[in-house]
């Protein structure tokens, strides 16, 4: 899943900001936003759900940590049908 735009996320910023933020842009541009969040590339789909959005964020977050490699990227995909 490709996303038309990107967001930077400041340091420090929080979780819930940033997917907030990130959906807010997905619902006004109708377009997929994609951002790293902790080496995890989220992507908010327009109609999606920021709340949803940070649940996978934190569940591929805790993948990413326990790989050997902590410079692993996973991308974190959230189907169509499941954004909400």
């Amino acid at each position: 899943m490709n996303a038309r735009l990107t967001l930077d996320v400041a340091p420090c910023t929080a979780l819930s900001v940033a997917c907030e933020e990130a959906q807010r842009l997905a619902d006004l541009a109708r377009e997929n936003v994609a951002f790293d969040f902790n080496g995890v590339v989220c992507i908010a789909e327009p109609d999606g759900s920021a709340d949803h959005l940070a649940h996978q964020q934190s569940l591929a977050q805790r993948v990413t940590l326990s790989c050997s490699s902590s410079s692993q990227m996973v991308e974190m995909i959230v189907p169509e049908g499941d954004a909400r």
